[in-house]
């Protein structure tokens, strides 16, 4: 119970984080607000210790309609548009995909290439 949080978004956000916590990263933080001139950004995850934020792509987000509105390439577009915000923003930002989740040695190769640091608070 104490490791729950109602700041996950999505099943694979709370998954996501629990392989996180077994491969013994630091823990990120969750929806930490960016605010630039055209509003917030929510990252799913932030290593502020190395200004690394880390977001959860599951394959929904991009095919089905719900979340496209009928045009998957107007929400790759936007997510882009999104990525690019956010990066002015940190030191950088890596994306994890259900693969990576599903696969732990993916997600940790993944983490270390990107920078996130090792270790429990």
């Amino acid at each position: 119970m104490e490791f729950s949080t109602h700041l996950s978004d999505s099943f694979g956000e709370s998954k996501t984080r629990a392989v996180i916590h077994l491969l013994e990263f630091e823990p990120p933080e969750l929806q930490v607000e960016f605010h630039d001139r055209e509003g917030s950004i929510y990252p799913d995850y932030f290593w502020r210790s190395a200004m690394i934020a880390g977001e959860f792509d599951g394959k929904a987000k991009y095919t089905r309609n719900e979340y496209t509105k009928g045009d998957p390439a107007e929400a790759v577009w936007k997510e882009k548009k999104r990525e690019d915000r956010l990066r002015r923003m940190v030191s950088g930002v890596t994306r994890i995909l259900t693969d990576d989740v599903e696969h732990p040695q993916r997600l940790e190769r993944l983490l270390v290439g990107a920078g996130v640091p090792r270790g429990r608070r």
